[in-house]
């Protein structure tokens, strides 16, 4: 199809804003618009010059001006749940099996990191810088354990075939030539060690590889481990803002640019090494060619780098391969074919009142060549609020999100709900609703086929039900208020939910948030949304970890059962919605879940040692099933029980603690 004229003076616009700051801008602006892009869209760099200039330019300019940010909202975003399951109909069910329970993931067929993984026969788990392997016997005993000090503290773990994948992370410096100042700053880098577990009570180290950079997320798609990371440079005083006045942001910019003139690319990429096996001079390399490195949409898009490293599972003796966008990686969306990199991103162009103020950058990379390349990007208004703010399906992309603007001399709060298509190298909004409950924010989403979930709160709970089967004119179909609000839904069926969340008291005057609340919600009939049963367990403090993070919601689809950590606190009756419980014990909750009965409590297992099982806090819990028993698993101690008998049947393991896994008090 032959471009129009109209779609040829937006590739010139954009090109013009890519380059109008270029020292050769003729040559530049002749390769933006007739060559040196690569196939997706996307523009790359020819050389590690070109790079160096276009990185220290970015730092140099990237000011904003002072006046401007006391109008500016403070957005208030929930921490990312690292940072997931769909049925085949897009129906979204736990990845498990006949025999045990998994990690709770949102996509099928996309796996993700956790604290502890399964294979039916054995538990592998980090604890500290350890990673211990469980077998699942009567008894239990511990066959082996892995000892991480050299490289340092674990945070997750996969399992594929017979290779246990442990990301760490590292405080070993990275010695860069041609590079000596540090200028007080070294951030974490990511490690990845890979071990042959084809003899479980025997794991051999394969490879070590660390990488520059933080961890924001990972995952697992077949053979295909993707992990994405933030890099940001170490750099000589900067300064970010400037007050109102032209004249006063050049001087900014031109200390700036003094500042960095000393840089080199050394300094301002990432970087990467082989630790195990040793190769002969520990040589490091850089992390991504040029030609990988994709920039930002605008001009703006800052000097920070996000990067998605791809490792082979199958080929483990290969080399890694990397693509990098000039952006920050705030959190990331994956589904079955493509990987979300997102970043949030301030428009002082647009004023404090305007939804625009406040946006999300999204870029697109393809997974289902092989290799992973960006083939579109895009902006929507607001800021996610965790990972289940998208989905994808049938090549559409729902975000929802949330918007904070200072207007009536007050901040305003509204939610937005956008759908995106990729047309050539741009993320296109093709449908969108806007402004959906004011003055509240969203609590919980979930994007499940052509159908969507969203929780606001601020006194009550609305369950919004949306029609998306039409994404260029989504619609807010059905809304159903109840006391309270729910953290995460999950899908039971194909027309229910089950959701987590904190119950809630309404006094007139303030909202207090009462005990843990589990609820199921009927969706037969979608423009009206019911709630079926809800239980509240405990009084104001009681708490689970899969309020915030997802994994520790533990659903067995097959067999309709559901494990949870729970943190118990109880009020005597008489006080006020304000007054805190007193804790009382805390244990992995143990129900049958139906349609016809709501949760039936089968038991409870004990978290710590049952001689001292008051007053203590487990970093991570999870519960999981395996045949006919239930398994509360912490980095200490490990509870397993018959199902069907949990509270006669209950037996321990302890395990060794670690260094920087003490079981601390809590509060009384």
């Amino acid at each position: 199809m032959a471009e129009t004229r109209q779609d040829y003076f937006k590739r010139y616009m954009k090109c013009y804003r890519e380059n109008l700051r270029s020292s050769n801008f003729i040559r530049d602006m002749d390769k933006c618009m007739n060559g040196g892009v690569n196939k997706s869209g996307l523009s790359t760099f020819t050389s590690y010059k070109e790079l160096e200039t276009y990185l220290k330019d970015q730092y140099a300019t990237r000011v904003r001006c002072y006046d401007g940010m006391l109008k500016d909202v403070v957005v208030d975003i929930m921490p990312a749940q690292n940072e997931f399951s769909v049925s085949p109909s897009g129906s979204g069910a736990y990845i498990s099996s006949d025999r045990y329970s998994n990690t709770n993931v949102q996509e099928l067929g996309v796996d993700e990191a956790d604290t502890v993984k399964t294979d039916g026969r054995f538990f592998y788990l980090q604890a500290g810088q350890m990673i211990h392997i469980v077998a699942v016997t009567e008894p239990m005993q511990t066959a082996a354990s892995i000892d991480l000090r050299e490289y340092g503290y674990v945070n997750e773990l996969y399992l594929y075939k017979n290779v246990l994948v442990a990301l760490y992370n590292s405080y070993t410096p990275f010695e860069k030539p041609n590079t000596d100042e540090n200028y007080g700053w070294h951030q974490n880098n990511v490690g990845v060690a890979f071990y042959d577990i084809s003899k479980p009570a025997t794991p051999n180290l394969i490879k070590v590889v660390e990488v520059e950079g933080y961890l924001v997320s990972s995952r697992r798609i077949g053979n295909k481990l993707h992990i994405v990371q933030q890099f940001l440079p170490a750099m000589p005083p900067m300064r970010y803002f400037y007050n109102a006045g032209v004249k006063n942001k050049a001087a900014v910019i031109n200390y700036n640019k003094e500042s960095v003139k000393g840089l080199t690319i050394e300094d301002l990429i990432p970087y990467y090494r082989l630790v195990y096996p040793k190769s002969e001079n520990g040589q490091i390399l850089p992390l991504v060619e040029p030609r990988q490195f994709y920039k930002p949409v605008d001009e703006d898009g800052g000097g920070e780098i996000g990067t998605v490293t791809t490792f082979d599972l199958d080929q483990l003796s290969g080399s890694l391969e990397s693509v990098a966008m000039v952006a920050t990686a705030s959190s990331i969306y994956t589904s079955a074919k493509a990987l979300f990199v997102l970043s949030d991103r301030w428009n002082d162009e647009e004023a404090v009142d305007s939804l625009s103020r406040q946006q999300t950058e999204l870029y697109k990379f393809d997974l289902t060549g092989d290799t992973v390349k960006a083939v579109a990007s895009g902006r929507v208004n607001g800021t996610i609020l965790n990972q289940f703010s998208l989905g994808e399906y049938e090549d559409v992309l729902r975000v929802a999100t949330t918007t904070n603007v200072w207007a009536n001399n007050q901040n305003e709060i509204f939610n937005n709900i956008y759908c995106l298509r990729a047309n050539g190298a741009s993320l296109d909004v093709i449908g969108k609703i806007e402004k959906l409950a004011f003055g509240e924010r969203i609590y919980s989403a979930r994007f499940i086929g052509k159908r969507g979930f969203l929780v606001t709160f601020v006194n009550v709970d609305p369950l919004f039900t949306l029609d998306l089967s039409d994404p260029a004119a989504p619609q807010v179909i059905g809304e159903l208020k109840v006391p309270g609000y729910s953290d995460y839904i999950h899908p039971f069926g194909e027309n229910h939910l089950i959701t987590i969340g904190k119950d809630a008291v309404f006094d007139g005057i303030n909202t207090w948030v009462q005990g843990l609340q589990l609820s199921i919600f009927d969706v037969t009939r979608f423009g009206n949304p019911q709630l079926s049963h809800k239980l509240i367990i405990g009084g104001r403090g009681t708490q689970s970890e899969a309020n915030y993070n997802h994994k520790a919601f533990t659903f067995w689809a097959e067999h309709n059962l559901l494990a949870l950590p729970i943190d118990l606190y109880e009020v005597p009756d008489g006080p006020s919605p304000n007054t805190y419980g007193k804790y009382v014990l805390s244990g992995v909750y143990v129900y049958r879940v139906s349609v016809e009965y709501g949760f039936e409590e089968l038991g409870i297992l004990p978290i710590y040692d049952t001689g001292n099982n008051q007053g203590s806090y487990a970093p991570w819990t999870r519960g999981i099933f395996i045949d006919d028993h239930v398994y509360s698993v912490t980095p200490a101690i490990i509870h397993s029980a018959i199902i069907e008998d949990i509270k006669e049947t209950i037996e321990e393991l302890g395990l060794p603690i670690s260094q920087g896994e003490e079981v601390i008090p809590l509060r009384d």
